[in-house]
Parts: C-alpha cells; structure tokens; sequence
C-alpha cells in the first residue's frame, strides 16, 4: 500500500551498478548507459538494426543490376575487364593466358579499352558527395 500509484506494475530493469558506464562509485552516475547481457548496449543494437537492412537491400539490388545487366557488360563498361586482361587474369583469346575460355566478344574488348571522361567522372562524384 506504501507504493505509488505511477509506479505498480513498472518494474526497473535488474542493472549492475558496476555495468553501469559513467558510475564513478560515490553514488553519481554521469548519462548512465546499460549494458545488455550480450555486451552490446541498447544503443548500437538500435544502431545495428537501422543500418543493416539498408545495406543488405543496397547489395541485393546492385547484384541483380549486376545479373541484368551481364557480367561481362558491367566488366567491360567499368573498365575493369582492361585490368584483369592486363593482369592475365582473364584470357583475351584462347592462345593468351587467364582463367576460363576469354572474353566471349570482341566488343567487351573494345569497350574496356574506351577512354575514361575524367570531367564527367568528377561531376558525377561531386554530385555523389554534395
């Protein structure tokens, strides 16, 4: 009956002084944080979970960009597929040396040997920034 009326059926959360960050031992606690059981406070969960799933849409949708578009297309427009011929990774034709059979058409070829637009590429980039 000694019990506040705001207060029934609330309970505190069972909270180790000790786990407490800022708890300085004389009874002052500075923006106390508590630490779950897991060892990650509330903060980075929440953190964590409105981070994730961004992510985790932004990979799935640039791999299906990626499969609609081809592999070889997305090598070849990026210019990648310049560096791995380059490297010998990739065979250009079926005397070169590289992994698999090579470029299945001489147009990736002649596209990852494009000049870059470096002015383009920078608008591009500093509108990504801005």
């Amino acid at each position: 009956m000694g019990q506040d009326s705001s207060s029934v059926g609330q309970s505190e959360p069972d909270v180790d002084p000790k786990a407490v960050v800022g708890h300085s031992g004389n009874g002052v606690q500075a923006s106390p944080k508590v630490i779950l059981k897991e060892g990650a406070s509330a903060t980075e969960q929440s953190l964590l979970g409105l981070l994730v799933p961004p992510y985790l849409l932004g990979f799935a949708l640039m791999g299906g960009l990626v499969a609609a578009a081809g592999l070889w297309e997305v090598l070849a427009n990026t210019r990648v597929l310049s560096f791995l011929l380059a490297g010998g990774v990739v065979a250009l034709g079926e005397d070169d040396a590289g992994l698999g059979t090579g470029v299945p058409g001489v147009h990736y070829f002649i596209r990852s040997q494009e000049p870059i637009t470096w002015p383009l590429l920078l608008l591009v980039a500093g509108m990504f920034v801005a």
